[in-house]
């Protein structure tokens, strides 16, 4: 990341990075399958953050909640600092953009899974899905407004402006 905020995405090569983490280019790939996955492997240790916090939800949780719960505690723990650093990168880079939306798409079908699993007998995967689509959608036009200071407030505000946004279809 130092070598990205540095001299750009760009112009900072894969021989750059080999050197700078003491490892050949070949090693590079045992790791990360290209450049914008070094950038956006935070995604995935967010990912695994999120799947635990639904994990650990009340069994008796209705999945929204359980869901929605589940973010504000994973986005809680968030580095503001590197937070700001990636949203720079990601805006600047047009297919650091491209990645991001896989990820997200992973995510997605993650959070989806993953409130199935906790649900048991009372599988609905449609529902599944469609808190998983709002949540994650909520993820993204909130980082799309750039890292806040307060994580945790940040959440809790994502949080209010969806249980209104679906209030209003009601």
């Amino acid at each position: 990341m130092a070598l990205f905020l540095s001299r750009g995405f760009a112009a900072t090569t894969l021989d750059d990075i080999a050197e700078a983490a003491a490892i050949s280019k070949r090693s590079f790939f045992d790791y990360f399958p290209s450049k914008e996955d070094v950038v956006l492997a935070w995604q995935d240790v967010f990912k695994d953050e999120l799947m635990a916090e639904v994990a650990a939800r009340p069994a008796d949780e209705p999945p929204a909640i359980a869901a929605e719960r589940a973010m504000v505690a994973a986005v809680s723990r968030y580095d503001v600092a590197q937070a700001r650093a990636h949203l720079r990168l990601r805006d600047e880079t047009p297919s650091l953009r491209a990645r991001d939306h896989l990820k997200y798409n992973a995510l997605e079908q993650a959070l989806a899974d993953a409130l199935l699993k906790r649900s048991g007998a009372k599988r609905d995967p449609m529902r599944a899905r469609l808190i998983a689509m709002v949540v994650v959608g909520a993820l993204r036009v909130g980082g799309s407004e750039g890292a806040q200071d307060d994580p945790a407030a940040y959440a809790r505000r994502i949080a209010r402006n969806l249980r209104a946004a679906i209030k209003d279809l009601a």
